[in-house]
This record gives structure tokens, sequence and C-alpha cells, in this order.
């Protein structure tokens, strides 16, 4: 968000890039080599509660073209249940001992969809979810109603707003870049600089490009 890269320098071979919290790879036309975001090696709060691997670029400049090898982390496991209220009884000790399995606690999210939804019942139910995680969110959908959300203690308002994003926009890359890249910038008035990073991220070519 601080530079177009049409101000990096043509010549280099690779680019290391930084900020961004999604691993990102992609090349310009006007640029030596490839242009990398490795991603935050650990997910932060604006990032939701989603299941990508996290990790670093290993990087060989040896030969006359940078190699690129991808190096995953074994960071804390993000998982996302989906499940309709009237199965809560039989799903939620099957989620609870799936976690309850893994070798760091996880960071959850239960979404759940049904009619005339008691949230009282669902707080109780989910008891043992909020014990074998480190963190729950729980999100209620009901027909004709606007979505109840139950949670535990760490309840952020930039999760639900990426979640929302991403339900509008229909993709996890675009809601990311829009709430991550986007949003700061309107938000400090600095509406240029949003513009040009959208001209840029639509006509950059490259393997996880949108052009």
């Amino acid at each position: 968000a601080e530079i177009s890269s049409t101000q990096l320098p043509r010549s280099f071979s690779y680019y290391a890039m930084g900020h961004l919290h999604s691993r990102q790879a992609r090349r310009f036309e006007h640029l030596g080599g490839l242009l990398a975001y490795p991603g935050s090696t650990e997910s932060a709060t604006t990032e939701g509660i989603r299941e990508s691997e996290k990790g670093f670029y290993e990087v060989d400049t040896s030969g006359e073209e940078a190699s690129v090898s991808w190096i995953g982390l074994d960071t804390r496991p993000h998982r996302n249940f989906a499940l309709e209220y009237g199965e809560l009884g039989r799903r939620i000790p099957e989620i609870a001992a799936e976690i309850a399995g893994l070798a760091k606690k996880p960071v959850i999210r239960v979404e759940v969809s049904g009619e005339s939804v008691d949230m009282n019942r669902l707080n109780d139910l989910a008891a043992p979810l909020h014990e074998a995680s480190l963190y729950c969110s729980i999100t209620a959908s009901q027909s004709m109603a606007r979505p109840e959300i139950a949670t535990g203690p760490m309840t952020r308002i930039d999760e639900e707003l990426m979640r929302h994003t991403k339900r509008v926009l229909e993709d996890d890359a675009l809601a990311e870049f829009a709430i991550n890249e986007i949003l700061p910038l309107l938000s400090s008035g600095r509406a240029g600089e949003a513009l040009r990073l959208v001209i840029d991220d639509y006509e950059g070519p490259g393997p996880e490009g949108r052009a």
C-alpha cells in the first residue's frame, strides 16, 4: 500500500516484499524478477479465522533467475465447521473430540444454521468447544432473522467484518485485499493511494494475480 510496482528498481532478480499477511507471488513485465510476499508467519486478528498455510520463501539467487521454494510452518491450526441446529447434540461432541486430538489448541469458527435457534441452548451446548480451543467463534443464522453471534471472551469486530466481506464478495483473497490493504488507506483519507493500489493489483499479471 505504500509503494507502486513502477517505483521499484527494474533490474533486480527477486523482490522480497513484506507487510501483506497473505502469500502472493507475481511477475510484472517492467520488473526483472519475481515479486513475492510470503505473508505473516502466524495469523493476525484482522485475517479472521481461516484455514491457510503459513510459512516463508526460501530463495536461491545463485543462478541467472531466482529459484523460490515455499517452506510451510507448523502454526496454530484454524478450523471452520458448518452444522445444522438440529444436529448440535451429535456434532458438537464430535467436533470437540476432533480438535482435542490436535497437537495445539486451535482457533475455530462454527456456523450454525436453522430455524428458531435458541441462543441460550446453543451457548450451553458449545461449552466443550470453548474448553478444547484457544478461541471459539459461533455464528447462528436463522431464516428471516438477522445473524446472532455467540463468542468467547476475545470477540473481534474485525473478524466479523472480514467474515461478512467474504460472504458479500464471494472471494477470500479479494476480501482480504479489501480489508487489509484498501480499507486502512480509505479510513485515513488516502483515496489516491487506494486507487493506485487497486489499479496495480488489477493490472499485475502473475500466478496469483487477478488481471
